[in-house]
């Protein structure tokens, strides 16, 4: 009997203990859960109450020569001190002046930085910065019509300014160092961020990799956020979309494309992978109804808890290094991905050549459409292969005559030099290749290869113009071979062509 209720004795405190291990895990979930909760609602208030100062009417849009900037460009000095970051090079302000039309206007960059701790990886930098400045006011019968710019860009300001005290409750994971930057003068042409690529205000030959955080307010609308120019970075996307799965968060987008208006641009000149995070233009973009009411703050906590985890996760790689094609140090070449591919459409005419003859035949319109794939070789010269489905027709005298066919031009590019525009002028030249599938006039239909040659050979030319991921310009193809056979009772005949087209990249 005794051994009887010593065994219930026993089976009784240890249920108990159990007991206690299961209620100590269920509050230990219940603590984390709250306190991720907390967290996350203190990081959204404090997103908010940046913004809300930053896009009040006291700062009076942000804009140049006002003294609502002033009041902004102190908030942000106070904002890197309380988020622990430290002077650059003994100073949060670097100021610099640049010409608006007859006035020289004085402008000042804040840079503050969190060193890191490996002896060689804190030598290289990492860059999280978003430009402070707006549109301002305008004047007019009712008084002041003001432009907030709360998503443009009060939103990136806060994120940087929160990004920098999350990473600086981290430091001790930190390998390389991150410079956070708020950037003036964007909306004048992305003068503050070209003062400190130019003047090399930060080592930019020691920057890996640079980020700007311009309009992030739109998460939940946008269904997401952009990466633009991820590509650029060595399994820069691979490792985003860890994070992005660890933080559930969306990426939407992340091409290889470096952004030309905003200040990514100066950084991307340089070589330096240069990444636009975005979500989208869902505000009211350079509105007066662009106000903080409007903004996602919880979507913007994501972003920059994701931001914050990315940033850390890139300082402790081993190597950061850039997938670009080659730069100048002048900041004046054209700096293209190495590949690109995207979709091109065309609309024109062509004709027929009559060899033995003297006249030549109408025009006819035609269509086409397809795929194209350009590899830079330089800055300045690459290679440009199309596949398109080609629709070309001319008269003769049994009406219209068609052909269906597949054209291949593989051409030489030689591209104009540029600034940070993002446009350049090309003109290229070169070989292309048709398989003709069809060819039909309004009363016969004709074999291939008997009667229609079933390939053809030529030269063609194509200039255009190129403005970020988009291509316009023109393009005309001679034949060097015959459009009908040889053992055919047609004339020698030679098809001339020539076309507008519009390309956009995909990647």
């Amino acid at each position: 009997m005794m051994m009887i209720e010593q065994y219930a004795l026993k089976r009784y405190y240890l249920s108990k203990i159990y007991t206690m291990k299961v209620l100590t895990g269920v509050i230990s979930v219940l603590f984390l859960f709250f306190g991720f909760h907390l967290r996350s609602q203190d990081l959204e208030e404090k997103l908010r109450n940046h913004v809300e100062y930053l896009s009040d009417t006291l700062t009076e849009g942000r804009g140049l020569g006002t003294a609502g900037k002033v009041l902004a460009e102190n908030y942000i000095e106070e904002s890197f001190v309380s988020a622990g970051l430290q002077p650059w090079k003994g100073s949060y302000r670097h100021s610099f002046k640049f010409k608006e039309g007859l006035v020289w206007v004085d402008a000042v960059n804040f840079i503050g930085f969190i060193p890191g701790n490996d002896p060689e990886l804190s030598k290289e930098y990492i860059v999280v910065g978003a430009h402070y400045d707006h549109l301002g006011y305008n004047v007019n019968k009712t008084g002041k019509t003001f432009y907030p710019g709360a998503d443009d860009n009060a939103s990136g300001v806060a994120s940087v300014i929160e990004i920098a005290r999350m990473v600086g409750m981290q430091k001790e994971n930190l390998g390389r160092s991150i410079i956070f930057i708020a950037f003036d003068a964007e909306e004048s042409g992305l003068i503050g961020a070209s003062n400190i690529v130019e003047n090399n205000v930060v080592p930019t030959d020691s920057v890996k990799i640079m980020f700007s955080l311009d309009m992030v307010g739109m998460y939940t609308a946008y269904k997401g956020f952009d990466l633009n120019g991820i590509g650029h970075l060595t399994n820069g996307i691979e490792w985003a979309r860890e994070v992005a799965e660890k933080n559930h968060v969306k990426i939407k987008k992340h091409a290889a494309t470096i952004e030309q208006r905003t200040d990514t641009a100066p950084f991307g000149k340089k070589g330096i992978p240069a990444v636009h995070v975005f979500t989208g233009l869902k505000s009211p973009y350079h509105k007066p109804e662009d106000k903080s009411e409007l903004l996602d703050f919880n979507g913007m906590a994501a972003i920059c808890q994701f931001m914050t985890d990315y940033s850390l996760l890139l300082s402790q790689q081993i190597e950061l290094s850039s997938s670009m094609g080659i730069s100048s140090d002048s900041g004046d070449t054209y700096v293209s991905d190495r590949f690109q591919w995207g979709l091109t459409a065309g609309m024109g005419s062509s004709r027929h050549i009559y060899r033995d003859r003297f006249y030549e035949a109408k025009n006819e319109l035609g269509y086409k459409g397809g795929l194209w794939m350009e590899y830079h070789t330089s800055p300045l010269f690459s290679f440009l292969l199309q596949a398109q489905y080609d629709i070309n027709r001319s008269q003769i005298q049994d009406g219209v005559f068609t052909r269906h066919s597949w054209m291949m031009p593989l051409n030489l590019v030689l591209s104009s030099p540029t600034k940070n525009t993002g446009m350049r002028f090309y003109l290229s030249a070169g070989p292309y290749y048709r398989h003709n599938f069809s060819a039909k006039s309004d009363n016969i239909k004709y074999t291939l290869p008997d009667q229609v040659s079933d390939r053809e050979w030529g030269y063609n030319m194509e200039w255009g113009v190129v403005f970020n991921r988009y291509r316009l310009g023109s393009n005309f193809q001679r034949a060097l071979t015959d459009t009908f056979s040889e053992n055919g009772q047609y004339e020698r005949v030679r098809t001339h062509g020539s076309n507008f087209f519009f390309s956009v990249s995909l990647y």
